[in-house]
């Protein structure tokens, strides 16, 4: 038998070590040696709930298609074997069965029914999300939870021929299977109330899941629409009212796309969701890139054709060296002793001073702007860096789901890094760490002693010398 849950892998590894054990006197070697027993069972059982996990995360989503097509195969094959055991029964039992004759039959119907109340004990003792799960491996409208009626109607003329071939002195088949058949019932009532909460529950989802992917496509057909746009453009006129528009549109893009997340954590973890949602936050971020790109590139050929760069290095070279030179010697023309009275030197000293000084901003300004090429190229592989590093799947991944925790996942996620930081901090803080630091300590003595004789040996050597 295929174990499709936790719980029945336990089972089979322990099977009935823990009803012995509970007879059995705590004290004696008999009972350690079956304590001993269980603890390998479990552990056993351990080891194949850790494989059955791993298998089932890593399967995909056609695998696990495929795994509840073949359980509903099993379970649609079980319910016709019950079936033509039933109809047997309608028509092979009579008042003058014998006893020993109706108990074939009656475990059978009995067998069946009692697989059916399990599945639903099952169901009804889940969690909602492994309820959910186990429900929706279902595949259909119809499923595995809803062939009650089919089986009670079935059932009911059984127990009502066995009641007839029943004599006294053997066991009351009827009554059992009557007894099974109305616990199942009320168990179904239940599970009919789930049902119907997952379905609609289900509906609404889908419904949410449509109207979220709907507005993902506007989103995401105005950004290549607007990308479309700014590869037609060819002026810088037309590239700075384009980027105007861009930016008074940034804020509107960002609060359309925090309402598409927010309304995404109303829908339980899904990856057609999440796909999408890094499929629009890569798309805005490509068109921030290309509109950067696309501005820079035409700046620099702007700035390539208007000659600016070569103007300013001729003055660098030539003129700024000169300039200086005569405001020098106006300011010291100006502060000669013979002036020191004179109002026009002292004003021209003033002047020049102020010229000095402004001419140093401008000094300045002229020599990194004939530098702008040589300086515009060392940032190239630093944007290129930037712009390959902002669409990646990682940074996507952080820049689309920033401290966003709503989902089950992720709230587990976040979990098991404050376990692993808790952990890492306990093993800092234990007595391992604190050998650690002694042996390093025990290690950082010997290295000083080491260097010091080092330093006693070579003034040794130095005396010789």
């Amino acid at each position: 038998m295929v174990a499709h849950n936790l719980r029945s892998l336990v089972a089979a590894e322990v099977g009935e070590l823990p009803h012995g054990l509970s007879s059995m006197d705590m004290t004696s070697s008999k009972a350690l040696q079956v304590h001993m027993c269980l603890a390998e069972a479990e552990m056993r059982a351990l080891r194949k709930q850790r494989d059955f996990v791993e298998y089932f995360a890593s399967q995909s989503v056609e695998e696990r298609r495929a795994m509840a097509k073949r359980r509903r195969a099993e379970a649609l094959h079980r319910r016709e074997e019950l079936l033509s055991k039933i109809r047997k029964l309608r028509g092979g039992i009579s008042r003058e069965t014998r006893p020993h004759d109706a108990a074939p039959q009656w475990a059978a119907a009995y067998s069946e029914v009692a697989n059916y109340r399990e599945n639903l004990s099952y169901l009804l003792s889940c969690s909602p999300y492994a309820a959910s799960v186990a429900i929706g491996q279902e595949m259909g409208v119809t499923t595995l939870f809803d062939s009650w009626p089919s089986i009670s109607a079935l059932a009911a003329p059984a127990v009502t021929q066995l009641a007839g071939s029943e004599v006294s002195g053997f066991p009351s088949f009827h009554e059992t299977l009557q007894e099974q058949v109305e616990t199942v019932g009320k168990l179904q009532l239940q599970a009919n109330a789930l049902l119907s909460s997952e379905r609609h529950r289900r509906k609404l989802q889908r419904e949410c899941t449509a109207d979220l992917l709907r507005d993902h496509r506007k989103l995401l057909s105005w950004c290549r629409e607007q990308k479309d746009a700014l590869n037609e453009l060819n002026s810088l006129e037309e590239l700075r009212e384009f980027r105007l528009s861009f930016m008074s549109n940034v804020s509107v893009m960002d609060t359309n796309f925090l309402v598409l997340l927010e309304r995404s954590e109303l829908v339980e973890p899904n990856r057609a969701i999440r796909d999408a949602l890094v499929e629009v936050n890569r798309e805005w971020i490509d068109l921030a890139i290309s509109t950067y790109q696309k501005t820079v590139a035409s700046l620099r050929q702007a700035h390539a054709e208007s000659e600016v760069e070569e103007d300013c290095k001729r003055w660098v070279d030539a003129i700024g060296q000169r300039v200086k030179h005569v405001l020098a010697e106006a300011c010291a023309l100006a502060d000669h002793p013979n002036s020191a009275h004179e109002p026009l030197p002292g004003t021209l000293q003033k002047m020049c001073v102020d010229l000095m000084g402004q001419f140093e901003g401008v000094s300045a300004v002229m020599h990194h702007l004939g530098k702008l090429s040589e300086l515009e190229k060392r940032l190239v592989p630093l944007e290129d860096v930037l712009h390959r590093t902002l669409l990646t799947q990682l940074s996507l991944l952080t820049n689309t789901f920033s401290g966003n925790t709503q989902f089950p996942t992720q709230r587990e996620y976040v979990n098991r890094l404050r376990d692993v930081s808790d952990w890492l901090e306990g093993r800092a803080t234990s007595g391992a760490y604190s050998r650690i630091l002694k042996h390093v300590e025990q290690l950082r003595t010997v290295a000083e002693g080491l260097l010091e004789s080092l330093a006693d040996e070579d003034e040794t050597v130095d005396r010789g010398y």
